[in-house]
């Protein structure tokens, strides 16, 4: 089996890798373990200081992984930039926290003596999303690392090139080889792998019948679980509200990633008093960004595949159909690429998909 990797701007195939066997993963995991007993003893200042040159990868190699973001995932360059930078932050943040944060503490009990200490319990299995896909990787890594743990990367399919230059961004940072492993597996191999006994815990961003899986078989092996799942947030805008400035807030809470967010402001309530004003304003707001290829200075980029967008707009068209007013937008571009227009549908009630479902695109 192949996990490939296309360009949504395009659809153009960028590269394709092997899916590893059980044995294959199987070994990578006894690496994996091997180097954990090793890093788990290192001096913290070590680890400390590796945080520093990783930092600095991250800020020399930023155009490089802005990049390859916008070719594998259709996410704004402007954005990219911006996502390594908060990967950079991330790292200089326990650096400056990590020896505080790591000392043991003591908590006054019955006891003579009682105190809390951490310590590093074994690889952290990360099953993580396309979306945010260094940001996400570095947010769990990071701090599973600095403690002395090993971490474990299970990547999206489409974004196998972001989880190659991660693995060797931390190599190159000085961090002991196999500490930190990309396994190149479809999502039906994570199963066997929360199984293994070298993996004490995991975590996963990504859908809730995902982690419903994810919890169910790690709960089954007493392996502690650490979930993100969708949603489908609210704004609401209240009769006193500053109109422009909760517009501006809107539009900024949704258009992120091409409106590819769990926390993205999805869902807009607005009191019948500023109802008409706000979605006005709205609409004008949309109007003036702009979307086209992601290397360029645009607002939105593609979305992440042709079947994302199929998908958005399945919902739409269907919302429509049972009565939502379709206010801006869409309507799919004649064009190659995952395109989807910003759009804004009101009269939106129960029963409808926008209503009843997550909309995981730029509406």
């Amino acid at each position: 089996m192949k996990l490939k990797s296309i360009n949504p701007k395009n659809n153009k195939l960028i590269g394709s890798w092997d899916s590893q066997s059980p044995d294959d993963v199987a070994n990578v995991l006894n690496r994996a373990n091997k180097a954990y007993l090793d890093w788990m003893n290192t001096d913290l200042s070590f680890r400390i200081n590796c945080l520093e040159e990783v930092s600095n990868l991250l800020r020399e190699r930023s155009k490089e992984y802005g990049t390859l973001m916008a070719d594998e995932m259709g996410k704004p360059l402007a954005q990219g930039l911006a996502e390594i930078e908060k990967c950079a932050w991330l790292c200089e943040y326990y650096k400056e926290n990590a020896e505080s944060f790591l000392s043991p503490k003591s908590i006054d009990t019955e006891n003579y003596k009682s105190l809390v200490t951490f310590q590093p319990i074994g690889l952290v299995l990360g099953v993580m999303p396309w979306n945010f896909p260094f940001w996400q990787v570095f947010r769990f890594a990071i701090p599973s690392l600095t403690v002395g743990n090993g971490a474990v990367l299970k990547h999206a399919s489409n974004v196998q090139g972001c989880a190659s230059a991660i693995e060797k961004c931390f190599i190159d940072a000085g961090y002991y080889e196999n500490i930190f492993c990309n396994l190149s597996i479809p999502s039906s191999q994570v199963a066997s792998v929360i199984e293994n006994n070298y993996v004490a815990a995991v975590t996963l961003t990504g859908s809730t019948p995902a982690g419903q899986a994810v919890a169910k078989k790690a709960g089954e092996y007493l392996k502690k679980t650490v979930l993100e799942l969708g949603g489908s947030d609210p704004y609401v805008i209240f009769d006193d509200a500053d109109i422009e400035n909760a517009v501006d807030a809107c539009v900024a809470g949704r258009i992120l990633n091409t409106g590819q967010s769990c926390i993205a402001a999805k869902r807009l309530i607005v009191t019948k008093l500023n109802a008409d004003e706000f979605t006005e304003k709205l609409k004008i707001k949309l109007s003036l960004k702009i979307m086209g290829d992601p290397l360029d200075d645009v607002d939105i980029g593609p979305m992440v595949s042709l079947a994302s967008r199929d998908e958005v707009d399945d919902q739409v068209q269907r919302s429509i159909s049972k009565g939502a007013k379709l206010d801006l937008g869409g309507k799919i571009p004649d064009s190659e690429g995952a395109f989807y227009p910003l759009t804004i549908i009101s009269n939106v009630t129960p029963g409808m998909p926008a209503f009843d479902e997550e909309i995981f695109g730029p509406v």
